[in-house]
C-alpha cells in the first residue's frame, strides 16, 4: 500500500443487536487504508485483515462490494471486530497517520521485481529476475490482486493469494519486517523467495525444476 495522509473520524457503537452491543463501526474518509484503519482502531495495522474478514462481502453504498483489502472508498461503513479500542468523539483531520508498505505496489512487474531484489539482496538472499518472473507469471499472471478459490488450499481456507499465490500462514511466516501486505507485490515476492530458499534451497531451483517453467506445477 502506498503512502498516504488518513483522517480517522470513528462513529458511535454500533445497535446492531444486542448479541452485537461491543461492535464498533468505522465510516471510511477519504485518503484511509484498511491497514491505517486497523493501526488506530486495533493497535496494529498487521490486523487489517481481521476488519476486511468481517466485513468481506458485503455492500456498499453506491452498490460496491468490499472484495479488496486494498480497496476502500469514502463513505463506506466497516464493522470493527469486538474489543477494538475506539472513541465517540470525532478526531480532526489535523490529526494524520502515516502508514506505508515498505514494498511499491505502483510500476509493473519489471519494477516490482526489481525492487525485491534489492530488498532480498541487502537481507543475504541471492535469487535470479527470471527465477520471480516464472513464478509470478505462471502463478498469478502477473496480477498482484490474484486469489485462487478454487485448489485444496482455498478448501482448507487459506486461498493462494497475490503475485507469488502464498497462502497467508506461509506468507505470515517468511514475510519481512515492514513487508507484511500479501497483496503488495513486492511484500509477496520477499516472502516467496525466502519461503522457497527454506523449503527447496532456492526460487531458482524450483523453476529449474520446471523446465525453466515450461513444465510448470505449484510450488
Amino acid at each position: 500500500m502506498s503512502l498516504r495522509e488518513t483522517a480517522l473520524v470513528i462513529s458511535a457503537p454500533s445497535t446492531k443487536s444486542a448479541a452485537n452491543a461491543t461492535l464498533r463501526e468505522y465510516l471510511v474518509r477519504s485518503g484511509d487504508t484498511l491497514s491505517g484503519i486497523a493501526e488506530k482502531t486495533l493497535g496494529s495495522g498487521d490486523r487489517y485483515m481481521e476488519i476486511f474478514k468481517l466485513n468481506k462481502d458485503r455492500a456498499e453504498p453506491g452498490g460496491a462490494r468490499f472484495t479488496d483489502p486494498s480497496v476502500i472508498e469514502p463513505g463506506w461503513v466497516l464493522d470493527l471486530p469486538n474489543g477494538a479500542t475506539t472513541t465517540t468523539a470525532a478526531v480532526t483531520a489535523s490529526a494524520t497517520v502515516h502508514v506505508q508498505s515498505a514494498g511499491s505496489k505502483s510500476g509493473d512487474l519489471t519494477d516490482w521485481i526489481d525492487e525485491a531484489l534489492s530488498v532480498l539482496k541487502a537481507h543475504g538472499y541471492q535469487v535470479s529476475f527470471n527465477a520471480i518472473y516464472q513464478t509470478a507469471m505462471h502463478e498469478s499472471d502477473g496480477d498482484p490482486d490474484a486469489v485462487n478459490h478454487r485448489d485444496s488450499n482455498a478448501t482448507e481456507g487459506h486461498p493462494s493469494t497475490g503475485l507469488m499465490q502464498t497462502i497467508q500462514p506461509t506468507f505470515d511466516e517468511y514475510a519481512l519486517p515492514g513487508y507484511t501486505d500479501i497483496y503488495n507485490p513486492v511484500d509477496n515476492i520477499i516472502a516467496a523467495v525466502r519461503y522457497a530458499a527454506a523449503a527447496y534451497g532456492s526460487l531458482d531451483e524450483v523453476v529449474a525444476a520446471r523446465c525453466g517453467g515450461g513444465c510448470w506445477r505449484g510450488y
